[in-house]
């Protein structure tokens, strides 16, 4: 999540949403009574000369609407990555009735604005977390395709990617039977630019360049070239974390999931699921009584304030379902009141198919608890 303005107290927040978990935080921070603003599709009838209604067009407007209450009114969707937020009408900039019902979608790189007439202390800091996390990536991609088109990607923790920047370059088009020098550095400056500033090495772990051909190749040695005579040392000191990539696939997910990318993604997130794991499983076979797996009996362990250390799997804890979801959001802000801390494992570490096997949630626990149902 991107805070674009920030917000104390009562007031308006003006945010974008980054990722499908910015959108699932937004679901739980919207409530029956705020006003949220942004940039949407309605259809318009303009009058015809005699006062009557004539043809209608769908057209981009800007609209305020007060959410009401009513738990449909607010639909997540986790296939689609969008929230639909419905409310009545506030104010717009056309010429729309107010009190009219309207549904905003907010998806990702939407800008909108939430405005609250209380912003409670565990909202705010449920949004401000969420906001860290949009400054840290486990690497960058810089996507080089023959068509003419760059991107940067940063690609989290899990392997989540977020689009920073996409370049196009009409002149560049073909790439394969050759441009010129000119036109290559000056489609190679823009990508420096957009670099600069979206990739941070004090929080970005590795840079992956790919591309077809030697493109990759040509565009780190233009990069570096810069990096030397603009003495860029975030740069310059930080050569040995770039990785080039061959990529015959232009789709960025396809490019990540290839084993010469996975690695650096896995590499520290799989270390530490690992390593809590291995501490679980440990505790199971040495103490039993101060382990339990299953929703039942992590329930009842929480219930009595018994959990340490909570794991879960990132597709439970992320389920599209959104009872169920929200009912391990819960179970983990109670948890956290305890004193307990929380791991998500992803489903796609080798730990977290183990823990799949066993239900997918366990709990390493502060103290031993006695005829827990395992399931």
């Amino acid at each position: 999540m991107k805070l674009i303005e920030k917000v104390n107290g009562a007031g308006t927040a003006t945010m974008v949403a980054q990722e499908p978990d910015d959108i699932w935080c937004l679901y739980g921070l919207i409530s029956v009574g705020d006003i949220v603003a942004a940039e949407t599709a309605r259809k318009i009838h303009h009058p015809t000369r005699d006062g009557g209604k004539g043809s209608a067009a769908r057209v981009k407007v800007k609209l305020e609407i007060k959410v009401v209450g009513d738990p449909d009114k607010k639909k997540y969707d986790k296939d689609g990555c969008c929230l639909r937020v419905r409310g009545k009408i506030e104010s717009s900039d056309a010429y729309l009735a107010t009190g009219a019902f309207h549904t905003i979608e907010i998806k990702p790189e939407l800008p909108f604005e939430l405005k609250k007439k209380v912003w409670g202390k565990s909202q705010l800091e449920r949004l401000l977390t969420r906001c860290k996390s949009e400054s840290s990536a486990e690497l960058a991609v810089v996507l080089i395709q023959q068509q003419g088109i760059e991107s940067v990607s940063l690609v989290g923790k899990g392997g989540s990617i977020r689009q920073c920047a996409k370049i196009e370059e009409t002149s560049a088009a073909s790439r394969k039977n050759g441009t010129s020098n000119t036109t290559l550095n000056k489609f190679f400056d823009c990508l420096v630019q957009s670099f600069k500033k979206h990739v941070d090495f004090n929080n970005t772990k590795h840079v992956v360049i790919a591309s077809p051909g030697t493109l990759k190749d040509q565009f780190l040695s233009y990069l570096l070239a810069e990096a030397q005579r603009l003495q860029l040392k975030s740069i310059l000191d930080n050569k040995s974390r770039f990785v080039l990539v061959v990529a015959s696939s232009q789709n960025l997910k396809e490019i990540v999931d290839t084993p010469a990318v996975k690695k650096f993604v896995q590499d520290s997130g799989e270390s530490e699921g690992s390593n809590i794991y291995k501490e679980f499983t440990d505790m199971l076979a040495k103490d039993a009584n101060r382990a339990c797996y299953g929703c039942k009996s992590v329930e009842e362990a929480n219930e009595s304030g018994a959990i340490k250390t909570l794991l879960i799997t990132d597709d439970l804890f992320r389920n599209s379902n959104v009872v169920t979801r929200k009912m391990y959001d819960s179970l983990v802000a109670s948890m956290k009141k305890h004193g307990g801390t929380v791991k998500v494992l992803s489903s796609g570490h080798e730990c977290g198919k183990e823990l799949g096997k066993m239900t997918g949630i366990a709990a390493i626990l502060q103290f031993p608890m006695f005829n827990l149902d395992d399931e």
